[in-house]
């Protein structure tokens, strides 16, 4: 299978991440909380599919662009925003 990348839009900080790796995820399903200028952003998944990999944890700092997690699916897609 094809693995697809999530990434974060924004520089900030993860306050929190919803899944593990394995976990099954549908379109729209929140993955991670980012905090960036006191605003909390959910990201979410845009498709269906499994989480191969969580590559944030809470706490940490990251610039945009950040690989929160990868999805392992039929396609293979590359995502810079949603």
């Amino acid at each position: 299978m094809a693995l697809e990348k999530v990434e974060c839009p924004i520089p900030g900080t993860i306050v929190s991440v919803s899944v593990l790796a394995g976990s099954p995820v549908k379109a729209g399903d929140e993955l991670c909380v980012l905090e960036s200028m006191k605003i909390e952003n959910l990201i979410s998944t845009p498709v269906d599919g499994t989480v191969s990999q969580v590559c944030c944890q809470p706490g940490q700092r990251n610039g945009g662009g950040c690989d929160p997690v990868y999805h392992q699916l039929g396609i293979l897609r590359r995502l810079t925003s949603f």
